[in-house]
């Protein structure tokens, strides 16, 4: 193609559209999205869920949940307190989920607002946290803070 370019006077370049840089992977290992600050989900056996944003990492925050559903602490934890209403009832914190991951200084600007809730029984504050509620129906959505 080259030769065939240059007798009519021009000249090709050739690139390649992948780079060995782009091939390769990061080095750094992936961090555990449980050891950062953020937003998570605990799902009860009943159904319901809860929504929690912690400034700790939410690994420190669902062991304090469970810490207090144990002691039966419902004053501390909304969580506790679902548990100690529904006797029956099954709090999955093996299955918690991490929807954001933030770090303490960016997390102040934002705030994660409930969509559709119903059922919106529990609701506390701490200074070091905002917890959202144990709903049914929920969908969630990043609001900026203004």
């Amino acid at each position: 193609m080259d030769k065939v370019l240059k007798k009519h006077n021009l000249q090709t370049v050739f690139r390649t559209t992948t780079k060995i840089q782009q091939m390769l992977w990061s080095a750094k290992d992936k961090r555990n999205p449980f050891t950062t600050a953020g937003v998570y989900r605990i799902a009860c056996s009943c159904g319901q869920v809860y929504f929690g944003t912690t400034k700790c990492s939410i690994q420190t925050r669902i062991k304090e949940h469970e810490r207090h559903c144990r002691l039966k602490q419902p004053e501390k934890s909304a969580v506790a307190e679902h548990t100690l209403k529904q006797i029956e009832h099954e709090i999955f914190f093996q299955d918690t989920e991490v929807l954001d991951n933030t770090n303490k200084f960016t997390m102040s600007g934002y705030i994660w607002k409930p969509l559709k809730c119903t059922n919106t029984k529990f609701q506390q504050k701490r200074k070091s946290e905002t917890q959202q509620s144990l709903t049914e129906n929920y969908s969630l959505q990043r609001v900026k803070v203004q």
